[in-house]
């Protein structure tokens, strides 16, 4: 098992009487996908995704537990599984099915420790319904310190009643007519056990596939559609932002009843299931995209001072504001070196204002552009009078532009509190 605390592995489902167009590899998963050129010719390219991970249609669900699952049952960790895939891609038999990874978990902490609380609860609509309560409806509260459900049931699980817990859950699972399947999950279920102290928490979430792909026989059917995609969406920017300081998980139900796991020390595994089939393709090869994307987090760069001189040259970058207290030091060390003589320190030269507590006033910038208007003019008397007339138009539109450029800059990056040229 990889060393990394956030897993991903996928799975492919047998094909069912389709053509297959994924293969694996004990790391990767290749999708062969059909593409036509300009003149409309027909070739094939091959997108290739990398996971800690891949489970072939010949693997069971047990290998899948025994690898990821039961080591961190034995290492005594905090632990969540997540089940993300396309409707119909086996995510809901993998994680509740016979033989499944929450099956063999309830069995094996039922072996080992004498107390094992198990609840469950769904999340349809951004409403909570308890799984073994006959699915009352739940009420989510939130304190300095955690999130907690007041009427969540909860029962002792042992070797007498674990079968007949597991199949309540199962039967009360929210589920309806997609598109995809005749027996579609249209909810998020989640599945918590509580043994030895610690934490396992199982999250099948609910099937999930374009917009645009999905009949819809009622307005229910494209209201529980969006809710599911917006679920997923916000769950896996809280999942690529954990380490990060701020994590947005109030964005629905879902991610603020998973609250702890994200501030939390959690072992996190999550269980990509993918479809073979042709007709599936783009929903496969969308999912893929967003699973491995999910362990990489796009950050803004920060800039040191030392990096300030090439700020005009990388206009990418951004300045902070903060490390920046004087506008003539900053015009000095941004203004990038040039064949043609620089006037611009010299524009400069005269007092501006300081950037700590400082309020734009238009009299005062105002005089400052007429200034830098003015000495433009002495630029443009010294090259007439020096005999440089047929040099005139290239040297002035550089030297314009040049000073132009780190106003425009200056105005970009702190408002208009220097200049109301922009």
């Amino acid at each position: 098992m990889p060393s990394s605390k956030f897993t991903i592995c996928a799975r492919k489902r047998p094909c069912h009487g389709e053509k297959d167009v994924i293969s694996t590899t004990e790391n990767t998963i290749s999708v062969t996908v059909d593409k036509v050129k300009v003149d409309l010719k027909k070739y094939k390219e091959t997108k290739t995704f990398e996971f800690d991970k891949v489970y072939s249609e010949r693997d069971d669900t047990c290998l899948i537990y025994d690898n990821h699952i039961q080591q961190q049952i034995e290492n005594n960790n905090n632990l969540i599984c997540y089940t993300f895939g396309e409707t119909g891609s086996g995510k809901t038999h993998t994680l509740l099915g016979p033989g499944s990874i929450i099956e063999s978990a309830i069995f094996d902490l039922v072996n080992n420790y004498d107390t094992v609380m198990i609840s469950s609860y769904e999340i349809y609509r951004d409403q909570l319904y308890d799984m073994l309560n006959r699915r009352q409806k739940l009420t989510m509260l939130e304190n300095y310190n955690d999130i907690h459900m007041p009427k969540l049931h909860w029962k002792k699980c042992n070797y007498k009643n674990m079968q007949n817990i597991f199949e309540t859950i199962k039967q009360n699972r929210k589920v309806g007519t997609s598109s995809e399947n005749d027996q579609s999950s249209r909810s998020h279920c989640l599945v918590h056990i509580k043994a030895n102290n610690k934490n396992y928490i199982f999250v099948d979430l609910a099937g999930s596939e374009k917009g645009k792909k999905s009949v819809y026989e009622n307005k229910q059917q494209h209201y529980e559609m969006a809710s599911i995609n917006s679920d997923i969406f916000n769950l896996k920017e809280c999942i690529r932002k954990k380490n990060t300081s701020r994590i947005p998980f109030r964005s629905c139900k879902l991610t603020i009843a998973l609250r702890d796991v994200f501030y939390n020390n959690y072992s996190a595994v999550m269980i990509v299931t993918i479809s073979p089939e042709k007709s599936n393709i783009s929903e496969s090869v969308n999912i893929l995209n967003c699973a491995s994307n999910m362990k990489h987090i796009k950050r803004k760069p920060k800039i040191s001072k030392s990096e300030l001189p090439n700020i005009i040259s990388n206009p990418g970058k951004v300045i902070i504001k903060k490390k920046i207290k004087n506008i003539e030091k900053f015009a000095d060390q941004t203004y990038p070196l040039s064949p043609v003589k620089s006037k611009v320190a010299e524009a400069y030269a005269f007092k501006m204002p300081i950037l700590k507590n400082s309020k734009y006033e238009p009299s005062v910038h105002v005089d400052i552009l007429q200034r830098l208007i003015k000495k433009e003019s002495n630029i443009c008397n010294n090259y007439i009078n020096n005999g440089d007339s047929n040099m005139f138009g290239e040297k002035m539109a550089a030297n314009i532009t040049d000073q132009v450029n780190v106003i425009r800059k200056i105005d970009q990056t702190f408002g208009k509190k220097f200049f109301a040229l922009s």
